[in-house]
């Protein structure tokens, strides 16, 4: 995100605190920006890689692009 010119903003370098994980609509938004061809979900418990799997597709990846 840096190297695209975005200001991050992190715990070593303000005071702010974040959970790390993203809420669905922040999710859809990051999709609908960086419109991936391939989408991979990787972390969390199963049911979340499903669902995020599920909004990839939903968001318009190609079905055989979502593992």
């Amino acid at each position: 995100l840096i190297r695209l010119g975005a200001e991050v903003v992190h715990s070593g370098i303000s005071d702010v605190h974040a959970t790390g994980h993203a809420k669905q609509e922040e999710l859809k938004m990051l999709l609908s920006v960086a419109r991936p061809e391939f989408f991979v979900p990787v972390h969390g418990e199963y049911r979340h890689m499903v669902s995020h799997a599920r909004l990839g597709r939903t968001m318009g990846i190609d079905h055989d692009n979502v593992a």
